[in-house]
């Protein structure tokens, strides 16, 4: 499936890229983005991809904007790998499809305040029930909490 987004590994310059609701995009696309040195902006919502993948984007330096908004395969592995390799991530948004449960546990949300570069200061959250626990783990970052 890789074969399908290399052509995005030649557009060294882009700073913004918009993977909405892509389709067949998975873990092994998620390579093809990482020569992508210029990009701010980052949406990969509505995808079926796992997260494991984001450990091939360590040359995102520039990358300050991470939505992953009903990204509903994302598993606790996956924000691990996202917070251990964008190191200049500032702001990160999870959220759930209103028609689906949230896919992540208590360990993704510990995970994340552990292991994030100190860059990372919000994180807005959509339509994700979390616990008393939680919402601690997360108070370390500002942003939105909607739909709780």
């Amino acid at each position: 499936m890789v074969d399908r987004y290399c052509a995005l590994s030649n557009l060294v310059h882009l700073r913004t890229l918009n993977l909405n609701s892509t389709f067949s995009f998975d873990d092994d696309s998620l390579s093809a983005l990482g020569s992508l040195v210029n990009l701010e902006f980052l949406r990969l919502s509505t995808l079926d991809f796992t997260g494991t993948g984001f450990r091939d984007l360590s040359g995102l330096t520039a990358l300050h904007t991470l939505d992953l908004d009903g990204s509903n395969k994302l598993t606790d592995e996956g924000i691990l790998e996202c917070a251990r390799t964008l190191t200049a991530l500032r702001h990160l948004i999870l959220g759930c499809l209103e028609s689906m449960e949230f896919w992540l546990t208590s360990a993704a949300w510990r995970h994340l305040a552990e292991n994030a570069s100190p860059t990372l200061t919000r994180v807005d959250i959509f339509n994700i029930e979390l616990t008393a626990a939680d919402q601690q783990v997360l108070a370390r970052f500002e942003g939105k909490r909607e739909g709780l």
